[in-house]
């Protein structure tokens, strides 16, 4: 919703057309909803008397009309769908060991949105590390007076949305402990981008004109114009040091997305249109400080490729339980339950790779599995069409 909307009819009507557009994205896009109302009501008391605040609401019907009819035809499933996740999130955070209070999930909300504000993703030891971070504290000031400086200049909208936003988001949303969980501040971080960018160019654009007066002329205009030329150029280019950080440690653990890529790659390759996939639940283990494990990566692949698949435990007797009565399957094991496993299942290795390689999970490959209940023939078969 734009500033100038409400103080124009047809713009505000087509902010609610565009605030249903939003809306489809993520329902977190209803906490800006409240700052918005209040500005509104704020600044333009006289256009609500006008049919244009009813003409953006009917807008914002046509933008989410698709997803109010789906609601209409399940019983408003996507109610339900956000409290079961909802209630999934504090389970989540209540087995880690995290707080379900508000103010501790507040804290460490703004925690996480100080780290984006200074580029801060790599991996520390402690909040403690990332406040006393120069950048981080830079971005976090220098956002939080452009916001000031923006309600001081009649345009409170972005300050307005940002606490509306940051203060309803904890009391719906508890989980902000990991990279991944940022995702949850990415409506309003590009407007907080924004309004430091503002704030920046016309402090500098005013020491350059010198329409500050002569007291300020001189020595301290170029200081001052130095100084926010400085903090731009920090702002962009430090946090490509933990970007740096960040990457060199995940090539050193090899948690990348190759291993995936090979897997999905080699069973679009050998399935047949009749074997299930098999996946062993444990494939990569949680990386620190993410919230990211290869097993959901990998399931979005599969699914694209429309290949069915189950994700179970792959000890011998599972494995020996979903070979029994299916001519095959592919299972992705790694070296020693595969092994395992052989004790009980006819498994045949489909990677042409040398043995596995010594190292954290790189021994996962893709297998054929066949009941040994099959006759002799029957394998011969199955081998001869590999």
């Amino acid at each position: 919703v734009g500033v100038r909307a409400f103080r124009n009819g047809p713009a505000l009507a087509m902010s609610g057309l565009l605030f249903g557009l939003a809306l489809q994205t993520h329902p977190l896009v209803l906490a800006l909803l409240p700052g918005t109302l209040v500005y509104g009501l704020w600044v333009s008391r006289r256009l609500w008397r006008t049919p244009w605040p009813y003409l953006a609401v009917a807008a914002f019907a046509l933008g989410y009309g698709n997803v109010l009819a789906y609601n209409v035809e399940t019983g408003f499933e996507s109610l339900r769908s956000a409290e079961r996740i909802r209630a999934e999130y504090a389970l989540d955070q209540s087995a880690s060991g995290g707080s379900l209070g508000y103010l501790p999930t507040l804290g460490t909300m703004l925690l996480l949105l100080a780290r984006v504000l200074g580029g801060a993703i790599d991996q520390r030891n402690g909040a403690v590390d990332y406040l006393a971070d120069p950048v981080v504290m830079l971005a976090c000031a220098l956002a939080s007076v452009a916001l000031l400086w923006l309600a001081r200049r009649g345009q409170p909208l972005p300050l307005l949305v940002t606490l509306s936003f940051l203060l309803l988001l904890p009391a719906v949303n508890p989980k902000y402990r990991t990279l991944l969980t940022s995702r949850y501040l990415m409506p309003i971080v590009p407007l907080l981008f924004t309004a430091t960018a503002c704030f920046l160019v016309h402090g500098m654009q005013t020491l350059v004109s010198g329409r500050v007066g002569a007291a300020t002329l001189g020595r301290q205009r170029g200081a001052v114009t130095l100084g926010a030329l400085i903090a731009a150029v920090l702002l962009v280019a430090a946090p490509l040091a933990p970007l740096g950080r960040y990457y060199g440690r995940t090539f050193e653990r090899s948690d990348t997305n190759e291993r995936i890529l090979r897997l999905s790659a080699e069973i679009a390759a050998s399935r047949r249109p009749d074997e299930t996939v098999l996946i062993d639940e444990s494939i990569g283990t949680e990386l620190p400080d993410t919230g990211l494990t290869e097993l959901r990566g990998f399931e979005y692949l599969l699914s694209f490729a429309r290949a069915p698949y189950r994700a179970t435990r792959t000890t011998p007797g599972r494995l020996q339980d979903e070979a029994r009565g299916v001519p095959s399957a592919l299972a992705v094991l790694n070296a020693r339950d595969a092994a395992a496993a052989a004790e009980r299942v006819s498994i045949t290795p489909l990677d042409a790779r040398p043995p596995p390689e010594t190292g954290r999970m790189f021994d996962y490959r893709l297998y054929r599995i066949t009941s040994r209940q099959l006759s002799a023939v029957s394998i011969q078969l199955l081998l001869a069409d590999r």
